[in-house]
């Protein structure tokens, strides 16, 4: 059912969101929900097809949604695709392998606010590069 699987589980991101829940712990109970389907698949209760690549690509979407929450979710399931693809295909490798230079697929906008997110989510230090001088528009990891 490619991406409607996940109709649901987004349609909670923002109820989550709104009871004010955690990221960690809205990306636990994403993760919970795929394995139910998977669970529900494999015991036939439903036809489901929920591939392993699928569920790495539901829940990196949602962790982007919740990283840049005014996303067009086509644009997060284009860049989700494609994290997924080059490794990136958890929260834990997102949290802490990704750099910058790995999202030049990106829209730039896009691009900052995911590491700017990413880096308060993770307490590192966030770097104001609107305001800095464009020879030192990078960030140091």
């Amino acid at each position: 059912r490619n991406w409607n699987i996940g109709t649901d589980i987004f349609e909670q991101l923002g109820l989550y969101k709104k009871q004010g829940i955690k990221p960690h712990v809205i990306l636990e109970r994403v993760e919970q929900q795929l394995a139910r389907l998977c669970e529900e698949e494999d015991e036939g209760k439903e036809h489901v097809s929920v591939s392993s690549v699928m569920q790495k690509e539901t829940v990196v979407k949602a962790w982007i949604l919740l990283a840049v929450p005014h996303l067009h979710e086509e644009d997060a399931h284009l860049y989700a695709t494609r994290l997924v693809q080059e490794g990136f295909d958890s929260p834990g490798m997102l949290e802490s392998e990704l750099l910058e230079d790995d999202l030049d697929f990106m829209k730039k906008a896009h691009r900052r606010a995911l590491i700017k997110s990413r880096d308060m989510l993770i307490g590192r230090p966030v770097q104001d590069t609107l305001n800095m001088p464009t020879t030192q528009q990078t960030h140091t990891f």
